[in-house]
């Protein structure tokens, strides 16, 4: 599934919900994936409201849980969102950390 955010006529950013995101954690469904949102409209809440509306249509599907991988400064946003690390795993070349939230 793919949520895409405008703001008038302009495309402002996209996430994807899907059942399998990386390939060493195939245990995991689904996840939320390729989070975007565009310079311009960063820090105005758009990302923020991708996500929600992404997990409430995960709810909607019967799914009680939701993961993520993300690096760098971006763990600490998440949490700040009440999500909480799963593990860290170097995946692409890159150590990650998988975080999952669990859904009302």
């Amino acid at each position: 599934m793919v949520l895409v955010a405008r703001r008038g006529r302009m495309y402002i950013g996209s996430v994807n919900l899907l059942a399998s995101e990386m390939t060493i954690g195939p245990a995991l469904s689904p996840w939320i994936a390729q989070p975007f949102v565009i310079n311009s409209a960063r820090g105005h809440g758009g990302g923020s409201a991708l996500i929600e509306a992404l997990m409430d249509r995960a709810v909607g599907l019967g799914f009680q849980r939701v993961h993520l991988c993300t690096s760098g400064a971006l763990p600490t946003y998440y949490a700040a969102q009440g999500w909480k690390p799963i593990e860290e795993v170097e995946y692409l070349g890159k150590i990650r950390t998988v975080m999952a939230i669990d859904l009302p």
